[in-house]
């Protein structure tokens, strides 16, 4: 499903990734563990095309991205099926906790409202958050912001689910 081959990242002379090869199969659960300043992160920015890698490939099942060629159809191809949750969550704060659910929805995947809101109602109450529909991040605690994060990714349906 995901095949890493030798990606490869620096920032100025320090080099954050060398070399990294990762094969990730349908239904398996990957952690990438280690201290901070590692890359964990910057390695899951390149897996949905954040960052852009110096060179090496991400294959995503019939999908091929080589980094000395970058290709614009396969960058959103691959970002069509995949799903990140920041560490900081990255909710909107202008909008209520439904519409931050919506949001990719609506924007990306081109649902109607009406589609999309239903869609979004399903996974907050997979997440707990259902009576929470219309408060803003600011009235949130941080397991709430979470939470809103992660409905927001399940929303999209994607094949790979990022968390970081």
């Amino acid at each position: 499903m995901l095949e890493i081959k030798n990606l490869k990242l620096s920032y100025g002379s320090t080099q954050i990734l060398n070399g990294v090869d990762l094969s990730v199969k349908r239904g398996d659960v990957v952690s990438i563990i280690g201290p901070s300043g590692t890359g964990k992160t910057t390695l899951l920015k390149c897996i949905n095309h954040l960052v852009k890698p110096s060179s090496g490939t991400i294959a995503f099942d019939d999908i091929q991205m080589d980094f000395g060629r970058p290709d614009k159809n396969a960058v959103q191809a691959i970002r069509l099926r995949t799903a990140m949750v920041f560490q900081q969550f990255n909710v909107f704060k202008n909008m209520t906790v439904i519409q931050n659910v919506m949001d990719p929805l609506v924007v990306v995947q081109r649902k109607s409202k009406d589609a999309a809101r239903k869609i979004a109602l399903q996974e907050l109450e997979r997440v707990g958050l259902a009576d929470k529909l219309d408060n803003y991040p600011s009235q949130l605690s941080g397991g709430q912001l979470q939470r809103t994060g992660i409905a927001r990714a399940l929303a999209v349906k994607p094949d790979v689910m990022l968390f970081d």
